[in-house]
């Protein structure tokens, strides 16, 4: 879970709970990630923030790339 002294940062990679890398960090919203995509695509999409399990040189998360996927939301 994401605390006060967690620094997200931009372009900071996104990694989730089975080792897959989803995505860089586009931006910090009140409840929501917004991720550039890894698979190449010009469209961002958001990610919960209650996704987090921690943030060290990279943004992890608790769910895997699947989970991930399955629950992200895409925004112009």
């Amino acid at each position: 879970m994401l605390t006060d002294d967690d620094t997200i940062h931009h372009n900071m990679d996104v990694v989730c709970a089975d080792g897959a890398r989803l995505g860089a960090v586009a931006a910090v919203l009140s409840s929501d990630l917004k991720l550039t995509r890894g698979d190449g695509s010009d469209v961002p999409h958001l990610v919960p923030l209650a996704f987090i399990e921690r943030v060290d040189d990279v943004v992890r998360l608790v769910v895997t790339a699947s989970e991930a996927r399955r629950a992200w939301r895409e925004t112009y």
